[in-house]
């Protein structure tokens, strides 16, 4: 077994790790794209999202993705250009995720989906790939009739911390994630 993995294994057994809380008020959209095709994935796209992130969704990543869309998920995918399949940016849209839910818990707010799981493969990083899907991804939430859009950080990825506040998303909290025998336990700070 390589370390990676072993490492991914223990992560499932036990993890505890400290987010930044990320606000965005939506408004009025200007967003443009040209480069890369956003879209909101459908059933179809599916599998080539579950090969090209297998590290990430694991061997039944079709079945879990699916479950997630089934269950009224909004899985966005970028890819490379029009006539490519191959997808540089994916994220979700959600009202169940379940650190939404805990800040929701302190908040009165309406109309709020949060953003999480963004992922950008690294041949695609520092080209702006991810502030153009994140861009994206507030399109869709404000043209699905969302007043918000939440997220978290890793404390430690400074990297995502600066695109976001420089697109206008301030800090607004923490959030402690504990894993502990497989089980995903939230807390507010």
């Amino acid at each position: 077994m390589s370390l990676s993995l072993i490492k991914k294994h223990i992560r499932k057994i036990w993890l505890r790790e400290k987010y930044h809380f990320y606000v965005k008020k939506l408004s009025k959209s200007n967003f443009v794209e040209k480069t890369i095709l956003f879209k909101e994935a459908k059933n179809e796209d599916l599998s080539a999202v579950a090969v090209q992130f297998k590290s990430h969704f694991g061997e039944n990543g079709f079945e879990y993705l699916s479950g997630k869309i089934n269950s009224g998920e909004i899985l966005l995918i970028g890819y490379e250009n029009l006539n490519s399949d191959k997808i540089c940016f994916v994220s979700w849209l959600s009202e169940k995720e379940k650190a939404l839910i805990e800040f929701k818990k302190k908040r009165s707010s309406q109309n709020v989906v949060f953003s999480f799981r963004t992922l950008v493969p690294p041949e695609y990083r520092n080209i702006k790939v991810g502030r153009r899907g994140i861009g994206f991804a507030q399109e869709v939430a404000l043209r699905k009739g969302y007043k918000e859009i939440w997220g978290i950080v890793k404390n430690d990825n400074l990297a995502s911390q600066k695109m976001l506040e420089s697109l206008g998303w301030y800090k607004d909290g923490n959030l402690l994630r504990k894993v502990v025998l497989k089980k995903e336990f939230f807390r507010v700070l």
